[in-house]
């Protein structure tokens, strides 16, 4: 069976998405891993050749408490971008599976919010899972940024020299933070689209691999583009033993669902030839992302402005900016742009993620605990209240000064600024959704 252009471009579609939220993402922590490092050198710019020994491990001590502050916040963001990632991921794979079959057979129901939660979690990536290697990346940081200043004062160093010393410590850092966001993302995409084709593989003949075929690839990925498994991941026709990308940091690959005939499927359908499958547009016959692009353009011209920003499209057309640099610098996607993009009949399921994580029993359970059974007034009180106090975090965020004790640090308000303020806004939203789910079901059930 040749490949459905509907999955096809879906799956394409999708992974650039993923690629351009994990570019939002990268850009978020990165900005946090700014401040850390304005902060520490900040605290070796304060006269260290002239510290005692004492002082020195007192000051490095609290720089590991430093950093490992800003890696948990660090992570908590990539954990919140990878939990909506599976989420739009697996709505988003059942409802091109549903359009590619012309909506003749049942899917399996799309996985709670608090699975999808866990799955995002625990889904390892090269080896572990994405919260002890950000746990590891803040011990590597903290080792690193100690012997840096200590070498730098074993060899009688100035200070610049030890800024230097330290600032490119924290360069590598933040490079291998960028890495952990972008394999974090597609690890997730990919775990959750796996869990979606093992729940429909009664309409699967099997799975291809698909590999962003450029300058880029490596030999493994580029060996291994268009090769096939069964629905039950047995290898056809090569002898290649079945793994689900990401192959490694920074891949690119994906797996694309290859359906049964219709015969196979139980549907009463005349078959069409390989090069024609009405709901299913045809065989695929782009063998590069940029051939995939050119062809999604010619039939939308806007299309190509719409994924890569108007300006690196007129590039990119024009032959002046490659594949590669388009999928690196592509244009960010958000994460509310991303659910917005996917908001399909099908998501509707999906939504209110906080109130059903929370109703089935996950995070934020003391709170549904706490607020199902009150009356409806005093939860549109309280959903008020919450928003009040968003907006006033808000505020507390852009003109700090104006709302602390004049005599805080500057250590406590970078803290308060970067790390604290914006998860209460997290905390206050993710108490609205919950709130406001309880209202919705209740209205449902009234109706």
């Amino acid at each position: 069976m040749p490949l459905s252009k509907v999955l096809f471009d879906s799956t394409v579609e999708l992974h650039l998405d993923m690629e351009r939220v994990a570019i939002e993402s990268r850009a978020i922590i990165v900005k946090l891993l700014q401040n850390l490092e304005k902060e520490l050198v900040a605290k070796v710019a304060d006269g260290v050749t002239d510290w005692s020994k004492a002082r020195i491990d007192k000051q490095l001590k609290e720089a590991s408490t430093v950093i490992k502050q800003y890696y948990d916040e660090a992570a908590g963001i990539s954990k919140d971008t990878t939990t909506n990632v599976a989420q739009v991921s697996a709505s988003a794979t059942t409802d091109s599976l549903l359009m590619a079959v012309g909506n003749q057979v049942t899917m399996a129901a799309i996985p709670t919010a608090s699975y999808l939660e866990t799955l995002a979690g625990n889904t390892i990536i090269q080896g572990a899972i994405q919260a002890d290697w950000w746990s590891r990346q803040a011990d590597d940081t903290a080792f690193k940024f100690q012997s840096a200043v200590r070498q730098g004062l074993v060899g009688a160093e100035t200070t610049p020299q030890i800024v230097r010393r330290v600032r490119g410590v924290l360069d590598i850092s933040k490079r291998n933070a960028e890495t952990l966001v972008h394999t974090s993302v597609q690890s997730v995409a990919n775990a959750t689209r796996e869990k979606i084709f093992d729940d429909n593989n009664d309409i699967m003949s099997g799975k291809e691999w698909s590999s962003a075929l450029d300058r880029r690839t490596c030999p493994t990925c580029g060996a291994l583009d268009g090769k096939r498994w069964t629905a039950d991941s047995k290898p056809i026709s090569h002898s290649m033993a079945y793994r689900a990308p990401p192959n490694h940091w920074r891949c690119r690959c994906s797996m694309i669902p290859v359906l049964k005939t219709w015969k196979e499927l139980g549907i009463n359908m005349d078959e069409l030839s390989d090069n024609t499958r009405a709901s299913m547009e045809g065989q695929v016959n782009d063998k590069t992302f940029s051939d995939w692009l050119k062809r999604k353009t010619e039939t939308d011209p806007t299309f190509a402005d719409r994924t890569l920003g108007k300006g690196r499209a007129e590039l990119w057309k024009s032959g002046k900016i490659t594949m590669d640099q388009m999928i690196s610098g592509g244009k960010p996607l958000s994460l509310a742009e991303l659910k917005a993009k996917y908001d399909k009949p099908i998501l509707d399921q999906m939504k209110n993620n906080a109130y059903e994580i929370a109703k089935s029993g996950g995070r934020n359970k003391g709170f549904f605990n706490q607020w199902d059974k009150q009356k409806k007034g005093k939860i549109e009180k309280s959903i008020k209240s919450l928003l009040t106090q968003v907006d006033i975090h808000n505020e507390k965020i852009d003109n700090p000064k104006n709302n602390i004790n004049k005599s805080i640090s500057d250590h406590e308000l970078n803290y308060l600024v970067t790390i604290y303020w914006p998860k209460e806004i997290r905390n206050f939203k993710q108490q609205i959704d919950i709130l406001e789910g309880i209202l919705g079901e209740r209205h449902h059930v009234k109706k």
